[in-house]
């Protein structure tokens, strides 16, 4: 960036708070980029709970589905699906 020089106390002093306030926002926004990561963070170690949990409930399903199946084998019983409309 070229900088003029200031010709007055007050464009001085508002130059120099200019600046400071431009290096505000890129703080800010570094703040808010490390926030969003840690969002994310928390965001995936919840989805990593849930597809634990998911995973769970789909054993405990396929547990049941054999016991199912082998009842249903069990009782000499075919299973049929009819379908009526």
């Amino acid at each position: 960036h070229v900088v003029p020089p200031p010709s007055s106390t007050i464009e001085a002093y508002l130059l120099l708070e200019t600046a400071h306030a431009d290096r505000q926002v890129w703080v800010t926004r570094q703040a808010l980029a490390h926030q969003i990561i840690h969002r994310n963070t928390l965001t995936l170690q919840y989805n990593r709970l849930m597809l634990e949990k998911a995973q769970g409930m789909l054993h405990t399903a396929d547990q049941f589905v054999g016991k199912v199946c082998t009842t249903v084998r069990q009782s000499g019983v075919t299973a049929t699906f009819e379908h009526a409309m």
